[in-house]
């Protein structure tokens, strides 16, 4: 559950004081006519800021940003210590329309996102512009050229910005069912011991299985099945607690980052993003992040050397 209390009192201009660094520093540069989509995010305390344009996106194909602390994340803000280090991910598509549609997700982070009015989010929906609070800095997605026509040009209050929809389900941790029989949290601890019980990650205790991940890690594997619901409400993988898949106590567990992907179902499909992750996950040798994983049969990525995760869907789609 996302906590209420926002790191300092939420402040009205905080949204607006981001738009004009952004607007200053970013979106003077970019061309507002020519179609794409600019995914970016402003502190405006210490006045960084970062972010780019998605350069006439072809429909149906999803882009994702990485907002934190941390340096990997593609939208990097290291001044802003309310911030987790790998905050929240923003998730953008196009549909074959020529709609913008963009989805945001916090990454567990403790504190959520917050929206114009102050309220706070898990996760959030919007077709068109997007502006959201995370932590104390402002995250933006807007659509520029036919996709929206005021994008980049309008002032900050000339814009129509329309209220941000729930996505998911903001199911409580506590009634989430996190192990088939014994195991009392959402979070799978990865089980490398011989004859060990098959760990599960459910979202639901009445949802049906889809899959099941195979981590192989040293030379060592563990099996976790999950459910339907635990796949659209986001699987993350990592060696943190926050987990859903945690292999913290995995030999080598070197090779994995303390959030290092994240599985999540987008339009039916499952897909992979990338945490901002020290070695990566790739797929036939390129990289996996934001990758639709193969329906009907076993997906297999690695997690750099000697390291790897297999998707393996239960009911293979005809």
């Amino acid at each position: 559950m996302i906590s209420t209390i926002a790191p300092l009192a939420w402040s009205k201009n905080l949204l607006q004081s981001g738009y004009d660094i952004l607007a200053e520093k970013l979106f003077a540069k970019i061309d507002p006519q020519e179609n794409g989509v600019v995914v970016a995010a402003a502190s405006p305390s210490s006045r960084e800021h970062h972010g780019g344009m998605i350069s006439r996106p072809k429909p149906g194909r999803v882009w994702s940003g990485l907002v934190g602390r941390h340096s990997a994340t593609s939208l990097a803000l290291p001044s802003d210590n309310a911030l987790s280090l790998r905050h929240a991910i923003l998730i953008a598509r196009v549909t074959d329309d020529g709609c913008a549609i963009f989805r945001a997700l916090d990454l567990r982070s403790g504190t959520g996102m917050f929206d114009a009015d102050g309220a706070p989010h898990r996760s959030v929906i919007a077709n068109g512009p997007l502006r959201l609070r995370v932590g104390n800095s402002a995250l933006f997605a807007i659509p520029t050229g036919d996709l929206f026509r005021d994008g980049l040009v309008a002032a900050y209050d000339d814009i129509d910005w329309p209220t941000p929809e729930r996505w998911l389900p903001d199911t409580p941790p506590e009634k989430r069912v996190k192990d088939i029989s014994r195991v009392t949290t959402r979070s799978a601890m990865m089980s490398l011991e011989k004859g060990a019980a098959r760990r599960v990650v459910r979202g639901d205790a009445t949802s049906p299985q889809a899959g099941r991940f195979v981590v192989e890690i040293g030379g060592i594997s563990s099996e976790i099945a999950v459910d339907d619901v635990a796949l659209r409400t986001g699987v993350l993988f990592g060696r943190y607690p926050r987990c859903d898949i945690n292999c913290d106590n995995a030999p080598m567990s070197e090779l994995i980052s303390r959030v290092h992907a994240l599985f999540l179902m987008v339009d039916d499909g499952v897909r992979v993003f990338d945490t901002g992750s020290t070695n990566g996950i790739g797929y036939e040798r390129k990289s996996a992040d934001g990758l639709e994983l193969l329906r009907g049969r076993d997906t297999s990525l690695s997690l750099g050397s000697d390291a790897s995760i297999t998707w393996c869907p239960t009911f293979p789609s005809q």
